[in-house]
């Protein structure tokens, strides 16, 4: 998880991680230079929680989402690795469903990774769309297999192995999004990508998101 000025939901977030049904998991933090209470209170769940929670810094400020986000994935050492937002709230089974998909269909030394479909909820956690995928008219990306994956793909849904992570560290330092970068860098090299079509988050909508989602028009 990258953090920047989340002070208003991350608690939430946090406590929808713990709350996961599948719990052999860790959570790293990176803070942003912050300048409300997130820190401290990233810092207070990491005391709460020692052996489930660390908080990883570095003596770079101010390197943004996608680049605080690649820099956690390089720092980390795991089997499968999860970006998670600070202003969402997973739903209790996220983890378990994305780590039962990932298992069932990656191939020894392919890169893989699985995504889900989201929820669309406001600012106080009401689902204003079940499906993003139908909202936003996604789902039509979703029927073959190509880089216009990189467009459905969203990096919070997202789970890869470490073998995505390997072939994606080659572009870490590229302009642009993470979840459009370990994409592509996974089918340049031939690797596996499971769609799962099922909302496994509520993908909160405040109007400070730095992306947002908006409906399809036809127009």
């Amino acid at each position: 998880m990258a953090t920047y000025n989340g002070e208003r939901f991350i608690q939430e977030q946090i406590d929808s991680i713990i709350n996961q049904s599948y719990t052999d998991w860790s959570l790293y933090i990176r803070d942003d230079g912050s300048t409300d209470n997130t820190v401290s209170i990233i810092s207070s769940y990491s005391k709460k929680y020692p052996k489930k929670i660390v908080v990883l810094t570095d003596d770079t400020i101010h390197r943004g989402p996608t680049q605080s986000l690649m820099w956690l994935l390089q720092s980390v050492k795991a089997d499968y690795y999860m970006f998670s937002d600070q202003d969402d709230i997973w739903l209790k089974s996220k983890v378990e469903i994305s780590i039962n998909m990932i298992k069932k269909h990656e191939e020894k030394e392919k890169p893989a990774l699985c995504f889900t479909d989201l929820s669309i909820a406001n600012e106080n956690g009401d689902v204003i769309a079940y499906s993003m995928w139908r909202y936003t008219n996604m789902d039509k990306y979703l029927c073959g297999y190509s880089a216009l994956y990189a467009a459905s793909v969203t990096g919070c849904t997202m789970i890869l192995n470490n073998k995505a992570k390997e072939v994606s560290m080659k572009y870490k330092d590229l302009n642009g999004v993470h979840d459009n970068i370990i994409t592509l860098a996974t089918i340049k090299n031939k690797g596996i990508i499971i769609p799962i079509h099922q909302p496994t988050i509520l993908y909160r909508q405040h109007g400070n998101n730095v992306l947002g989602v908006k409906q399809y028009d036809n127009s």
